[in-house]
């Protein structure tokens, strides 16, 4: 039996917490659902166990004990999470963080980032220990480098860029750019083991020593006039 949760869509802003820093954990013995809602606060996802899953507009995140997802503040999002997995999430004061991203971002939950946020959910922690805690949390806490590596070169189809340039002025990359010459195309051989589309591969030209159909042709029909 499938459970829905309702929770309310607010605007990021400050409220009364009493850490900089909180933490909620819960195991869940059945699906699991939230409508899409908002927080005032910043939120880190993550599990402990299992997997769940938030979206936000068109896009839908997977959330693993691995993998965990930075929410801004007022971020509209729902989510949904199976029966069997533990979900926790770390919640970040408005006004007294700086937050890493201003959008939905993966965070890599490493082991040393987790033994901290585990730390913050003890209960009875000292004050001293805390506020150490927190800044360490602080300091490790990044988004996800195999995201930001594909966000940087943000690469698209092959062919799509044959109109032109974007309508922003400079061309996005094609797959294959490593920033040298030759427009970033790929060896005909690359390109055809990579399934490249037949009406966008190099032309045998392109690769040294290699000779055209039509070279061949001339130089067939050439022997047979002067066999004649």
């Amino acid at each position: 039996m499938e459970e829905t949760r309702t929770l309310p869509a607010l605007a990021a802003g400050p409220v009364e917490m009493p850490f900089a820093i909180m933490c909620w954990s819960e195991d869940f013995d059945r699906d699991v659902t939230w409508n899409e809602h908002s927080h005032p606060f910043h939120e880190l996802l993550w599990n402990e166990r299992g997997a769940s899953t938030a979206g936000v507009g068109p896009r839908v995140w997977t959330i693993t004990p691995a993998l965990g997802l930075w929410m801004p503040a007022g971020t509209l999002h729902s989510g949904a999470a199976a029966a069997g997995t533990r979900c926790r999430a770390t919640f970040f004061g408005f006004d007294a963080v700086s937050p890493i991203s201003a959008t939905p971002v993966a965070v890599e939950i490493t082991p040393l980032l987790r033994l901290l946020l585990e730390r913050l959910a003890e209960p009875g922690l000292p004050a001293g220990s805390r506020a150490v805690t927190e800044a360490m949390v602080l300091d490790v806490l990044t988004p996800s480098e195999h995201v930001q590596r594909r966000d940087r070169y943000q690469f698209r189809a092959v062919g799509r860029d044959r109109a032109g340039p974007a309508r922003g002025g400079a061309a996005e990359p094609r797959l294959g750019d490593r920033g040298g010459g030759g427009g970033g195309r790929l060896p005909l051989r690359q390109r055809v083991r990579r399934g490249v589309p037949a009406g966008d591969r190099a032309d045998p030209g392109d690769v040294p020593g290699a000779v055209s159909r039509d070279s061949v042709r001339g130089s067939v029909l050439a022997r047979v006039s002067r066999s004649r």
